[in-house]
């Protein structure tokens, strides 16, 4: 009978320990880093579109950043 590396298992039963924790985390990690864009960030993106031409964007982004939020009175 052939004897078993109880190390080689345990390393890889942490391998795949491992992989599995970062493959389940990747998800959160994803959703914190795509949340919605701020309204100061908003903002700064309409400047950008208007100096680039792009004035039907920027009204866009000018409206959500409104939207997002309605008590600032610099908007």
């Amino acid at each position: 009978m052939k004897g078993v590396n109880i190390a080689g298992t345990k390393l890889y039963y942490t391998i795949i320990t491992i992989l599995l924790i970062t493959l389940l985390a990747f998800p959160i990690f994803e959703r914190i880093t795509s949340a919605d864009p701020s309204s100061e960030e908003l903002i700064h993106k309409r400047i950008e579109l208007t100096t680039s031409g792009k004035y039907d964007e920027a009204i866009n982004a000018y409206d959500k950043a409104i939207d997002i939020n309605q008590t600032d009175e610099n908007l």
